[in-house]
């Protein structure tokens, strides 16, 4: 163990899925989101295509990252605009017909237009990620390992979910349990004390890529489900269109929070060596407007928080653009959406 400018570190020379050599991809790297200490460097794996953090920080000294970090957010209540109120009808309709949400079926009324929209993987996709894939003829108990403030467990509640979190942010844990009346245990997963085969779903929404042993991670989850349960985890894809055209400066990496970086393959790998069947796993481009243009700020020097509202028209419109790119090579077959989405079940 070393320390790095304050930061306790250890030297990580060897992929954690494989254990082949690493190559470095990336040196000396900043923190240039939230100013965390430290110079890092990027390694590859040639042979699984895991991207990881070379040195990394001691598991003490992780929180010394999260300082200036945001955590998950709610939007503010309040009237919907009309483009809000149409996205909100879309969104019914796909939880209706695509995944069986219909609690509320006497109350929704597609059309030909809709139905129309909803077949479009990229739309459609959007509204995925808000329930994380979860069909409702699999309800049950929920388990949601960072659930940040709560918003997505409240919403699943409201689908009908038995619903739990783990947090280990307090500040967001407390958020959750106060807006939304959810039970959360503030901590993280290891210490939280669940019995095995106690939850029928558990959920990893972007919580992979910040610990140090992936597969450990991921037997624990297997653990906790009941036969049959579902696991579902989304993460940045290292193999993504944005990554391979912004390359250090690609909004994924997010050095050094981000300790590892997976590619279709590396997850298949975590997935199979924690004792999960393959169901789903893809890439999507959902989101990838906002990747492209947080990756240009970054690239020109010119981050900022809450960057979307400041850029300017042009910017936007590349964004926009860039987005539908991304979409119609994923339709091509291509795995080059800006993120990993797998849904595996304990056999």
């Amino acid at each position: 163990m070393t320390s790095h400018e304050g930061i306790g570190s250890e030297a990580k020379p060897r992929c954690a899925i494989c254990h082949s050599a690493g190559v470095t991809r990336y040196g000396g790297l900043r923190d240039r989101l939230f100013d965390a200490p430290g110079r890092w460097n990027v390694l590859n794996c040639r042979n699984c295509g895991l991207i990881w953090l070379d040195p990394q920080p001691a598991a003490n000294d992780i929180c010394k990252f999260y300082g200036n970090y945001f955590t998950h957010q709610t939007p503010p209540s309040g009237s919907l605009s009309r483009l809000a109120e149409l996205r909100a009808a879309l969104g019914r309709v796909v939880l209706s017909e695509y995944y069986g949400y219909r609690q509320n079926s006497g109350e929704i009324r597609a059309g030909a237009l809709q139905r129309s929209l909803c077949r479009l993987s990229g739309l459609r996709d959007i509204f995925c990620f808000q329930i994380m894939g979860l069909k409702a003829a699999w309800r049950g108990r929920l388990l949601d390992v960072g659930c940040g403030d709560g918003a997505f467990l409240a919403r699943m509640k409201n689908l009908g979910w038995d619903v739990v979190g783990v947090e280990p942010d307090a500040k967001a844990a407390n958020a959750a349990k106060t807006n939304f009346g959810l039970e959360v245990f503030t901590g993280t997963l290891e210490t939280a004390g669940f019995a095995d085969d106690s939850f029928d779903a558990i959920t990893l929404s972007h919580v992979i890529e910040h610990v140090g042993d992936p597969i450990g991670l991921l037997r624990r989850c297997r653990d906790l489900l009941r036969r049959g349960g579902r696991l579902v985890v989304t993460t940045p894809n290292g193999e993504s269109l944005g990554h391979r055209i912004f390359r250090e400066h690609w909004r994924g990496l997010e050095v050094p929070r981000h300790l590892m970086v997976f590619s279709l393959g590396a997850l298949r790998r975590v997935a199979s060596a924690a004792g999960l069947s393959i169901g789903e796993m893809r890439t999507s481009a959902r989101g990838a407007h906002a990747l492209y243009l947080e990756s240009r700020l970054l690239k020109a020097g010119r981050w900022t928080a809450d960057p979307w509202p400041r850029a300017g028209k042009r910017l936007k419109m590349e964004s926009v653009l860039f987005q539908i790119a991304e979409e119609a090579a994923g339709m091509t077959g291509k795995p080059v959406g800006e993120e990993l989405f797998f849904q595996g079940t304990k056999g």
